[in-house]
């Protein structure tokens, strides 16, 4: 992914709990999805042992788990609205991505992610029925 990298596309919609985030000076779309959650989990673990970890303060994410995660939103996101560029992210280079912005920006938009995939869809505040 190329630092001059177009923009995601359609923008987030936030009834389908979609986040945008700027990376390499573009905004992609990230969307918590079940498949997402799935390649997450196969990469780095399960989702709500992560929460649980951040939530306690025991534990802050690493750069490659911060990655996969944003990587595999995007591409969930991408593959809904064939965006190629989004739908063939790789971690490695979002990970480079999420360093030159600074990890400390990417990280408030990783909880509400989590919150959504393991709520279905609702926020913290909303419940799930």
């Amino acid at each position: 992914m190329a630092a001059k990298a177009k923009p995601a596309g359609a923008p987030a919609n936030p009834h389908r709990g979609e986040i945008t985030v700027t990376l390499g000076g573009a905004d992609y779309v990230l969307r918590p999805t079940f498949e997402a959650m799935v390649a997450i989990e196969e990469q780095i673990g399960a989702l709500t042992v992560i929460t649980q970890r951040l939530r306690s303060g025991a534990g802050a994410l690493t750069l490659t788990e911060t990655a996969v995660i944003i990587t595999e939103c995007m591409k969930a996101h991408g593959r809904a609205t064939k965006n190629q560029l989004a739908a063939n992210a790789r971690a490695e280079s979002v990970a480079k991505m999420i360093f030159a912005a600074g990890v400390v920006q990417i990280v408030p938009v990783i909880f509400p992610l989590l919150t959504k995939m393991l709520t279905g869809g609702a926020t913290a505040d909303e419940g799930n029925g």
